[in-house]
């Protein structure tokens, strides 16, 4: 897979390059990343949506309409509460 191609992981790999680009400058500009806090957890919201609704379009694809499908992501692969919230 090449720079820029889509992988049903939340858009393009530029785009999640700029999101993730955009947000450590805004980190660094709020003060929550530098010298003094070398270390930032930051979550790519847009691309857990995009993630999620891309892998319910797939489903949707090949189940016949009406079908029920129960999505669930594992709370240990991240077990923060505004992620879980999301």
């Amino acid at each position: 897979m090449g720079y820029g191609d889509e992988d049903r992981t939340g858009g393009t790999d530029g785009e999640r390059a700029a999101r993730r680009d955009e947000a450590v400058r805004a980190a660094v500009e709020q003060g929550l990343l530098g010298p003094d806090s070398p270390l930032v957890g930051l979550l790519d919201v847009t691309g857990i949506r995009e993630a999620a609704a891309d892998l319910t379009a797939a489903f949707a694809a090949v189940t016949a309409p009406g079908t029920p499908v129960l999505h669930a992501f594992a709370v240990k692969a991240s077990p923060l509460v505004p992620v879980l919230r999301l």
